[in-house]
């Protein structure tokens, strides 16, 4: 297994993770919210870097 293999497999859990956070409280606005937007923006940065011929994720507006 080479190390684009490992982190292909860490990033469902990161993007999870995010997920969680950002379903910790019913609104869309608060630093849990804002915590989730970036790790999930962080596995698609990663995913993007490690993958040949892959659109560059868009920026969520929270983060502009």
């Amino acid at each position: 297994m080479n190390w684009k293999m490992f982190i292909r497999m860490a990033l469902p859990m990161l993007r999870m993770a995010g997920e969680a956070k950002r379903a910790e409280d019913d609104n869309t606005t608060g630093k849990d919210d804002l915590i989730g937007t970036v790790l999930i923006f962080a596995a698609d940065l990663i995913e993007w870097a490690i993958t040949d011929g892959k659109a560059l994720p868009k920026v969520p507006d929270v983060l502009k």
